[in-house]
């Protein structure tokens, strides 16, 4: 595979240095238009690296290769030959020598491009193109895409995550599958499909608290507010470098293992949406970085692993401790999921659910202790005392429709391939901005968190 750009590479020896800018986010979120509108404002190149892996799964198609089977993928993974042009005004892909800007927005490529994709031999060969050509950039360049900042090129100078509603973003891809082929396009199906991605797209690299960086708050401004957009700044590699998070995935010593959680949202995967019908709503408002808090209604034994599944991070719950028991003890531990006895002070479990905060990861909480009506009626102190203490915004989940049917094959659990909605809320802060952690302050954020506020 070719890793070329066709730009020119002479450069004065007094020019600046290139400089490399990485703008991540999930698909339909306006990073083409920002980031061409960024490099030709700089005199900078600019890479849509979606388009070569939506390059790859085109030729995959169109060559017969049946993009479901892993290995034929990756055997095929190094016959196209992939140029870029990395123009802004006019960039261009190719694929062995022919022009595939139309055919790779269409939808049956949309609905491919994942599973092409989360092949390691198809990530490996574009990874590798994408590093070349932002290597021969002579002025530097932007460069667009999913696991830039952290995975392609982590030592990018600037890092930026592009988001959008669903909804935005279902009206912007489905303009583009409109303009490819003419034909109307579903936007609800559209906002599904696109949804069903990010899940599958939700690699635990693509999180900058995983190589060490940090949840920035503030500095968000919109630049299209036609489309929703938000602008949430990467923490540079010298910012990172102070971070506490581990890079090796361990979650330190003592800590719940966050590459054992990271693999325990791919079993989820797999499983859930095997299982049932999963209908994931809102997943775009669980901040892409840094600490959050999952406050999840329980009205299911298998709530939790729909959020396992399902979550666009990866997720360690706090679990009773009666839970582990024979071989799910040692599965629940590996998968990075926190023990905890609900029947006292249990401070080993506290200061795990505490260090995964710490470490800018994603904990899941039921606040009504065991499984209830679902509605939060019984809310805890306790969901309030971990939002106080790590500052971590709450984001209210809703899982409906595991409650109140059983299923045929298995009675304990729902009807096998019933529809299951995961809805996600709006992200609160619990605190009230003082940085006050008495009882006078938890109880104040204990109301707050009743209330929704």
């Amino acid at each position: 595979m070719a890793a070329t750009s066709r730009q020119a590479s002479s450069v004065s020896p007094d020019a600046p240095a290139p400089v490399i800018v990485a703008i991540d986010g999930p698909s339909g979120t306006g990073k083409s238009s920002t980031s061409r509108a960024v490099a030709a404002k700089l005199g900078l190149s600019y890479l849509d690296t979606g388009a070569q892996y939506r390059a790859i799964t085109w030729w995959m198609l169109t060559h017969g290769i049946d993009v479901r089977d892993a290995e034929a993928v990756a055997a095929a993974a190094d016959r196209p030959e992939i140029l870029s042009g990395t123009d802004p005004a006019e960039p261009t892909i190719t694929v062995d020598g022919t022009d595939a800007s139309g055919p790779i927005r269409t939808q049956e490529v949309t609905g491919a491009v994942s599973a092409v994709s989360a092949v390691p031999a198809v990530r490996t060969r574009i990874t590798e193109l994408q590093r070349a050509i932002a290597a021969g950039a002579p002025t530097g360049i932007v460069v667009e895409g999913r696991d830039i900042g952290t995975t392609v090129l982590p030592d990018a100078d600037l890092k930026i995550f592009l988001t959008a509603s669903p909804e935005a973003r279902a009206a912007r891809r489905g303009g583009e599958l409109k303009g490819s082929g003419g034909r109307p396009v579903d936007l609800d199906a559209t906002r599904e499909a696109l949804l069903r991605r990010d899940a599958a797209d939700a690699y635990p690299q693509d999180l900058p608290a995983a190589q060490g960086g940090r949840r920035c708050r503030g500095g968000h401004h919109r630049t299209d507010p036609g489309a929703g957009h938000r602008v949430r700044r990467h923490p540079d590699r010298r910012e990172a470098a102070g971070q506490v998070s581990a890079a090796d995935g361990s979650g330190g010593p003592g800590l719940p293992s966050a590459r054992g959680a990271a693999v325990g949202r791919r079993i989820g995967i797999g499983l859930m949406y095997g299982l049932w019908r999963p209908r994931v709503l809102g997943a775009w408002r669980v901040p892409a970085a840094g600490p959050v808090i999952l406050a999840v209604n329980h009205t299911h034994a298998v709530d939790g692993p729909l959020l396992v599944g399902t979550a666009p991070r990866p997720v360690h719950f706090l679990i009773k401790k009666e839970a582990f028991i024979g071989p799910l003890d040692p599965f629940l531990t590996g998968i990075g999921q926190i023990e905890v006895d609900r029947k006292a002070a249990d401070r080993v479990a506290i200061t795990r659910a505490l260090g995964v905060l710490g470490n800018g990861g994603v904990l899941g909480i039921f606040p009504e202790g065991t499984r209830g009506e679902g509605d939060f009626a019984s809310l805890r102190s306790g969901l309030a005392y971990f939002a106080l203490r790590s500052g971590a915004p709450v984001v209210p989940v809703a899982v409906l429709g595991t409650a109140g049917t059983r299923g045929r094959a298995i009675p304990a659990l729902p009807p096998l391939r019933a529809r299951v909605d995961i809805v996600f809320g709006d992200p609160f802060e619990a605190g009230d901005g003082s940085g006050r952690r008495t009882r006078a302050a938890l109880d104040e954020a204990t109301v707050r968190i009743g209330l929704g506020d």
